[in-house]
């Protein structure tokens, strides 16, 4: 995996946090419409890619049975419960997609 840091960055409409903007060679061509959002901790490509140029991992899915959370070697990829997400702390995946779906609606509409 390769990729090219731009010097520029994004606002997260979610959170109004700062986020770098790399281009990579390993986004899949059927999976969004240009632009992607990356989930190092989620996602075990994104994980490589963070960690090769040492970007911040920061998790905010956690295991739905309570059992410890480790992103240190690979990404936690399961459908589990969200934590620090602000509003949607504690949703399981679904109702999360959902409701971040719709937040995403409500904020692009504006």
């Amino acid at each position: 995996k390769k990729g090219v840091a731009t010097g520029l960055t994004a606002i997260h409409p979610l959170n109004g946090r700062e986020v770098p903007i790399y281009i990579a060679n390993f986004v899949l061509m059927d999976y969004g419409t240009g632009a992607v959002m990356a989930m190092p901790a989620h996602d075990q490509r994104d994980f490589e890619f963070a960690t090769k140029y040492g970007l911040d991992i920061i998790p905010v899915i956690k295991p739905a049975d309570g059992s410890e959370l480790d992103v240190s070697e690979a990404a936690f990829t399961e459908k589990g419960v969200l934590f620090a997400s602000g509003e949607f702390d504690g949703l399981d995946f679904q109702a999360a997609f959902n409701g971040i779906a719709a937040k995403l609606d409500m904020v692009i509409a504006v």
